[in-house]
């Protein structure tokens, strides 16, 4: 997990995404896709990821 704050150059960051919702000031949750297990016996999970992760999900984000 990347906790470090993303440099200015970095367009691609969890931070700036669309689909990332904070926990606290260096991780948070993905809210991309829905939580599952392929297994349909319990509950899933959002992914738990650092402030300077992204995906090829990723979403920019619009400015505050």
């Amino acid at each position: 997990m990347e906790t470090e704050h993303p440099r200015d150059d970095q367009k691609r960051a969890c931070l700036r995404c669309l689909w990332w919702r904070p926990t606290n000031s260096v991780a948070g949750h993905c809210k991309r896709m829905p939580p599952a297990r392929p297994d349909g016996e319990a509950e899933g999970f959002w992914p738990m990821t650092g402030r300077g992760d992204w995906c090829g999900e990723y979403t920019q984000a619009e400015a505050p």
